[in-house]
């Protein structure tokens, strides 16, 4: 599968000229890619066009396109579905897994996740905050009925941002920062879970009727502090800023090349992804009970 994370921001126009993804702006070549090299390809500006055989072309190389809306938020994702020989026996096992394990399931990835969240406020000076949020973590039960997760990002969203910030996916500035890297995570989190057979739609907390991934915003909660580490980080570099310029999202983009813990090591948090992906279909298809999450390498 590529490593390529590929952002256009503005109009251009997309077709394929033999193996090789061409980008054009007003007939000119401004780059010329190999399909293979690409992971996630987004598309988050207006009067972008592409030709159906470029559609095609991703698939069959294993790359996601995902499309942004006005308030960068993913609007749509086109994932590959052919490159993976058991996707219709683990899709039959994703759909029959169980109450009982899927409240497991969503124990251990809330759990990762405060405990990623304590990192962060770890990170950011607060250590006192962060072993709060460690023992929230430690009291997280199977199918978190008691809400320990909603909890716990009141808490960290006062420690890590500031009491004075508010959560609004509607809003500029800082909350545009934080849609556009969960819009990155999400589509690098699909695409890995397509990879290893996954269908993105049967959630294991998360079941919207009319959310398509609902598996991938479940898989994807411990990797958000990490993007809320870059986030804070840009909005250091560029604090008057209210709308996402260009050098705004390129910075925001270098979450895709940052360094993951998994299992013990250090990887490339697209590699990081595909074998976090591989191990919850084992866990959802019986193969283990244990789930490896990803998290900040800091």
């Amino acid at each position: 599968m590529g490593h390529r994370i590929v952002e256009i921001g503005s109009a251009a126009f997309l077709r394929k000229s033999l193996d090789r993804l061409e980008i054009r702006r007003n007939g000119e070549l401004l780059d010329s890619i190999p399909f293979e090299d690409l992971a996630v390809v987004l598309l988050d500006g207006d009067g972008i066009a592409l030709t159906a055989d470029v559609l095609a072309a991703f698939s069959q190389a294993g790359a996601v396109c995902a499309v942004s809306d006005e308030r960068h938020l993913p609007c749509l994702l086109c994932l590959p579905y052919e490159n993976n020989a058991r996707h219709a026996r683990t899709v039959q096992q994703q759909a029959a897994c169980s109450e009982a394990k899927r409240n497991g399931i969503w124990r251990q990835i809330v759990r990762a996740k405060i405990r990623e969240q304590a990192l962060a406020v770890e990170v950011d000076g607060n250590p006192r905050g962060a072993t709060t949020l460690r023992q929230m973590a430690d009291r997280v039960k199977s199918g978190d009925p008691d809400n320990v997760e909603a909890q716990a990002a009141i808490l960290y969203f006062d420690l890590f941002f500031g009491p004075g910030f508010y959560r609004d996916r509607a809003a500029p500035g800082m909350n545009a920062m934080l849609n556009y890297s969960y819009a990155v995570l999400r589509a690098m989190m699909a695409r890995a879970l397509v990879g290893a057979g996954l269908h993105p739609a049967l959630g294991i907390h998360h079941h919207a009727a009319y959310n398509a991934f609902n598996l991938a915003d479940d898989a994807m909660e411990p990797l958000r502090p990490m993007a809320d580490l870059g986030v804070v980080e840009v909005s250091e570099q560029f604090p008057a800023a209210r709308e996402l310029t260009p050098e705004i999202k390129k910075s925001l983009l270098q979450i895709t090349v940052l360094p993951v813990r998994f299992a013990g090591n250090t990887l490339p948090i697209l590699t990081a992804l595909e074998r976090y992906a591989a191990t919850l279909r084992e866990v959802i298809c019986g193969a283990k009970r244990r789930l490896e999450t990803p998290g900040l390498s800091r």
